[in-house]
């Protein structure tokens, strides 16, 4: 099995070994502004999953950085909550639409998401991944 097939089984999975259920949802997110830096990333990504807190709610799950061919950086997202998924989209949507556009679907297990967000890891030094409970 490759690198990415095995990273894309351990997204897949990944969730319920931690809380016992599955994503609940599927996000990208983009940014209004031109940004490469992960940090940038990694700073908006913590602080969505800090407003979520201050809602009471609890973020976990994986997500990529992606540069597109334009060399902006986005995230692909595999996120559960710990609330009904369309109040954690309304949340996630909120706050995010002050930064950039992002897209939120309800994760659907049979549609094998992980495989996209692994197709790019590790062709730049930008594309990699990181767990939100890390944050």
């Amino acid at each position: 099995m490759t690198y990415k097939k095995s990273l894309s089984k351990f997204f897949k999975n990944y969730i319920k070994l931690l809380v016992k259920e599955d994503y609940k949802l599927k996000v990208d997110l983009t940014y209004s502004y031109y940004t490469k830096s992960e940090k940038v990333s990694r700073k908006w990504i913590k602080n969505l999953k800090e407003y979520l807190k201050s809602k009471d709610v609890r973020m976990e799950g994986v997500y990529v950085n992606e540069l597109n061919k334009s060399y902006e950086l986005h995230n692909h997202c595999l996120i559960w909550v710990d609330c009904d998924w369309s109040y954690g989209k309304s949340l996630i949507f909120n706050y995010w639409k002050k930064i950039g556009s992002l897209k939120i679907d309800k994760y659907n297990n049979e549609l094998n998401y992980s495989d996209y967000m692994v197709k790019h890891i590790n062709a730049n030094e930008s594309n990699n991944w990181e767990f939100i409970e890390s944050l």
